[in-house]
């Protein structure tokens, strides 16, 4: 898996199958994995498929430590084991894409959540505006929080000063 500073480590390197020591096996520089890797060793880990805590966990790890790939690839395994995501597990997505600066990235996550007919809230439209904050994008984040009210969902502190720092960077 590639980190967000180059680094590359294999799943396989975790101590156990609780989660967030797989998502420490992210931190030593190894060997990549192919994405059939990773989710066979999901799979050998957890056999059941994904349940909600395990998932957030391994989201918000993947989030925690800009680990963007690791992302991507928990959230295709969830769409392997036909799981469907809630809003938690978004969050967690989106923040990971925005910690790395890939706000293009955390808008697309954002309207696959509107097409998987979870509805967003507070956090959720947040956590996506402070992608666009950090990438100076003060267009999509005014879009955002102008989408908030079609959605009837309240602008919170956060979303509202994310949304003013997009356009002073803007």
């Amino acid at each position: 898996l590639q980190r967000r500073d180059g680094r590359t480590v294999p799943l396989s390197s975790a101590k156990d199958d609780r989660p967030q020591h797989l998502l420490q096996a992210l931190l030593r520089p190894e060997t990549p994995l192919q994405s059939c890797a990773f989710f066979a060793a999901l799979d050998q880990r957890f056999p059941k498929g994904p349940d909600p805590r395990t998932s957030t966990r391994m989201l918000y790890g993947c989030a925690k430590l800009g680990a963007v790939d690791a992302t991507l690839l928990v959230v295709s395994w969830h769409k392997k084991h036909a799981y469907d995501l809630n809003c938690y597990h978004y969050t967690a997505a989106i923040a990971a894409y925005a910690k790395a600066g890939m706000w293009n990235h955390a808008f697309h996550v954002f309207h696959l959540m509107a097409q998987s007919e979870v509805l967003p809230d507070a956090v959720i439209f947040g956590a996506a505006i402070a992608a666009a904050e950090k990438d100076a994008k003060w267009p999509q984040a005014v879009q955002l929080l102008g989408s908030m009210s079609e959605e009837e969902v309240e602008p919170n502190a956060i979303s509202m000063s994310a949304a003013i720092s997009a356009c002073e960077k803007g």
